[in-house]
């Protein structure tokens, strides 16, 4: 642990290690990941000022709008940043874009979309080219935003929803197509901007089904006034950049974006050569494959048995319900979008503080962010800390709230976030203090299901010490192996 917080502070004052300094460090301390947090120390120091507001397991303190916006990038998936203008939600984006995506700034720049009403599908694809369509053939000239390895959309929620939803169903396969004409790109991260009016109205509000493409919800809030004042005094933004060298080459690098004869791997080794010309300015630049290293670092993690009990105890908790079995979005949206009715065993226990049904995506989205918080501090596999700091992040934004945990959020601990952001970390940290409460009890259900699924009545007819919400999961977890033996629905419904 020394050597590993050793290595982080030499990488914090720009101290370059080599592959062989790095192996004293250990073997859990990659160069990959190396280079990861020089870089989210430069950026942090540097280049885009913000608060530390996201503490891990061994202590260390990070931005979780930095963090968790650059394993985005990592790991390919979409991130959905609130804030109110002028709070740095496009520019955090579009730094980190340049520096892992291997692009100059500028270049960036010119492949976001930004939000319009009046907004067209060729503004987001690409227009039809003239000169072939006058020989009757349709061709697509993609536009940069398709072209580019990374995706920007600046206040989504200033578009049309039929275009939210085609921009984010590209994103989703990796393929773009228009009026007969397909652009394969492949996966790649999406970084798109947010307004706090969009959860209730703005110029179109993004419906529950797009929110939930966005694998995390990041709030871009303001970084205090020390962070506020050097920014106001300091260099600007971009005279550091262009001293930085992160400016040059933005001619050649927009030539081969806007070609109508556009050749992928001419921009991948333009984007080769870009990164290696900003590591040798001093610059900690991960190369593609140190990204492919990472991802594959990440996703290789393995959980504790601990942490994947407590997975199972939150899937329960966002989707169980012991008296409908299943909490639902429309067959029973008088009880569980409007609220649970107080008549309920379980009213005032978390397993009521979510309203409606949950996606899959949800839950792959906790697994892989989880594995990446474990990954950022060397760890060897993910416990259930690193499930509790990323479960708000992942479900803020594509989740509703019982006015109960609102009210709690409004007079409870104070994070410093929006209030719904606010209320999924009462949700997290609530449903781990009921986890730990019970934690051989529920280690006992996952050990001994099948033997314990014959006498569920008996189990559900009791009160288990504190907590309650345990039996939701009881629930949950031994009508599934009902099921399995052959037992129809498995374990009936409780009374309430």
């Amino acid at each position: 642990m020394v050597d590993r917080l050793l290595a982080i502070m030499l990488l914090k004052k720009g101290v370059r290690l080599t592959e062989a300094k790095i192996t004293r460090f250990g073997a859990s301390s990659s160069a990959a990941r190396a280079r990861f947090l020089s870089l989210f120390h430069f950026i942090r120091e540097e280049l885009f000022r913000c608060r530390e507001d996201l503490v891990l397991a061994d202590g260390s303190r990070y931005s979780s709008l930095l963090l968790f916006e650059m394993l985005n990038y990592v790991l390919q998936t979409c991130a959905a940043i609130f804030g109110d203008p002028g709070q740095g939600k496009t520019t955090s984006a579009e730094l980190i874009s340049a520096l892992l995506g291997g692009l100059p700034y500028p270049l960036v720049l010119a492949t976001v979309i930004r939000g319009s009403p009046e907004i067209s599908e060729e503004k987001i694809v690409g227009p039809v080219d003239l000169g072939a369509l006058q020989s009757g053939k349709v061709l697509v000239i993609w536009s940069s935003f398709v072209r580019a390895p990374v995706k920007i959309v600046d206040e989504i929620n200033r578009i049309p929803e039929i275009k939210q939803s085609m921009i984010l169903e590209g994103i989703r396969t990796g393929t773009w197509i228009y009026l007969g004409q397909a652009f394969v790109g492949g996966k790649q991260p999406l970084f798109a901007t947010l307004n706090f009016e969009s959860f209730e109205g703005g110029t179109f509000q993004l419906v529950a089904a797009l929110l939930d493409r966005f694998s995390l919800g990041l709030d871009a809030g303001y970084p205090g006034v020390e962070a506020c004042t050097k920014l106001a005094l300091n260099e600007e933004l971009d005279r550091k950049l262009e001293r930085l060298g992160l400016c040059d080459f933005y001619e050649e690098g927009l030539g081969l974006l806007t070609s109508r004869e556009f050749d992928p791997k001419a921009l991948t080794e333009f984007r080769r050569k870009f990164k290696n010309y900003l590591v040798g300015k001093g610059l900690e630049i991960p190369s593609d494959e140190e990204l492919d290293t990472m991802r594959q670092e990440i996703l290789a993690l393995p959980f504790s048995e601990d942490a994947q009990r407590f997975l199972a105890f939150i899937i329960s908790a966002l989707n169980a319900c012991a008296k409908y079995r299943q909490k639902r979005g429309e067959q029973f949206g008088e009880i569980h979008s409007a609220g649970c009715p107080d008549d309920c065993r379980f009213f005032t226990t978390p397993c009521s503080w979510v309203l409606g049904g949950g996606s899959r995506r949800q839950e792959a989205d906790l697994v892989q962010f989880a594995k990446a918080l474990a990954w950022v501090r060397a760890a060897k596999e993910v416990e259930t800390s690193d499930l509790v700091k990323v479960m708000p992040f992942v479900i803020w934004h594509r989740r509703r709230f019982s006015a109960q945990l609102m009210n709690r959020a409004k007079t409870g601990t104070n994070h410093g976030y929006p209030l719904r952001l606010e209320a999924a970390f009462g949700f997290a940290e609530r449903l781990f203090e009921e986890y730990e409460e019970q934690r051989e009890l529920i280690a006992h259900l996952h050990k001994n299901k099948a033997e314990l699924q014959g006498s569920f009545l008996h189990l559900m007819g009791q009160k288990v010490e504190r907590s309650e919400i345990v039996l939701v999961h009881a629930q949950d977890l031994l009508s599934e192996e009902g099921a399995r033996r052959g037992g129809g629905n498995g374990a009936p419904r409780t009374s309430g």
